[in-house]
């Protein structure tokens, strides 16, 4: 339920799914990425939200940081989280204190950012009109364009996006492409 943040589901009997923990957050909550019993929202206006699920009836609020714009993808890799912002491209925090997210680097790009997915020092960026980008972050304090797979003009461009292994699948209004990550 994106306007009431976040809810634990205990799926351990897949027939009969049960919600053990909620958590209202402050915006509407759009994503959302886990790693070691911390969840990492991207909770629109209300920017990055991390939060403890260690007890998962009892999630609590760790620390947050307020992006410019619309938090509205998350992805992360070792202690740091990828965020898509809206009309401000992707922002990249450190999270190494979970309690105080800390903004580190970030490129404007030229498309409304949707979702973000990473994988082996680059992040791919669904980026709407601008379709999907890809960024070079093997220096997160200075990240940069290395190419996009622009949007068919007949759709509605690049709406998110997921990576898996070599393998970068984002979606394109009604349909979806797969390609090897890369492969630029």
């Amino acid at each position: 339920d994106r306007a009431s943040g976040l809810y634990v589901v205990n799926v351990s009997n897949a027939g009969a799914p049960e919600i053990v923990g909620t958590l209202d957050t402050p915006g509407m909550s759009v994503d959302l990425a886990v790693k070691d019993n911390v969840a990492y929202m991207a909770d629109s206006e209300s920017g990055l939200i991390v939060i403890d699920v260690s007890v998962p009836s009892l999630p609590r609020m760790l620390g947050s940081a307020d992006t410019p714009g619309s938090a509205l993808g998350v992805a992360l890799a070792g202690t740091l989280a990828y965020v898509a912002d809206g009309g401000n491209g992707l922002l990249i925090y450190d999270v190494s204190f979970p309690a105080s997210p800390t903004l580190i680097g970030g490129l404007d790009t030229s498309g409304w950012a949707l979702g973000v997915g990473v994988s082996s020092g680059f992040a791919y960026l669904a980026s709407s009109e601008a379709g999907l980008e890809v960024i070079d972050i093997g220096n997160p304090f200075e990240p940069w364009l290395v190419g996009s797979r622009g949007a068919d003009p007949n759709d509605y461009g690049a709406m998110s996006v997921m990576v898996n292994g070599n393998l970068v699948m984002y979606s394109y209004g009604p349909s979806f492409r797969v390609m090897r990550a890369q492969c630029w």
